[in-house]
């Protein structure tokens, strides 16, 4: 199980709204292609940037359950040709001034197929890659739309 804390420039009820919806954290990835989104989930195309994955990625993010300003829970379902992985990711919102303190985890449930054989640091390894570069990813849409406000 992966862990870490992120901070937001936002109030709490800006993140949690934001955060709890599937639309908006896929609308945060750049390389997302062919993006089918509602509130509670969204799925999308992805090039793999790990070595031991090639061709395209199929993945589904999907609200498991909310608690408002509290904590969401996701299931993130990735599937390439010979193989898959399952990832449960919760945020738990902490409010801390103007800003909000996020609290993560993320845990790889299942693998299949061709993942199987990759050892499991080289996978949460590689993981905590795509974990960085998605906060990344939100750190500055969050400070985009907080300077056009």
């Amino acid at each position: 199980m992966l862990t870490g804390t992120e901070t937001l420039p936002a109030a709490l009820a800006v993140a949690y709204a934001r955060l709890s919806d599937a639309s908006f954290l896929v609308a945060c990835l750049p390389d997302a292609e062919s993006v089918v989104t509602t509130a509670d989930t969204a799925t999308w195309n992805q090039r793999p940037k790990l070595a031991f994955l090639s061709g395209t990625l199929r993945v589904t993010l999907t609200v498991l359950e909310r608690k408002p300003e509290q904590s969401v829970t996701f299931q993130m379902l990735a599937e390439a040709s010979g193989a898959s992985s399952t990832t449960h990711t919760t945020l738990t919102f902490c409010a801390n001034s103007d800003r909000t303190e996020i609290a993560w985890t993320a845990d790889t449930v299942a693998v299949t197929g061709l993942l199987k054989i990759v050892p499991r640091t080289v996978l949460q390894a590689a993981t905590q890659k795509v974990i960085a570069e998605v906060w990344l990813a939100i750190q500055t849409r969050f400070a985009a739309t907080e300077a056009t406000l």
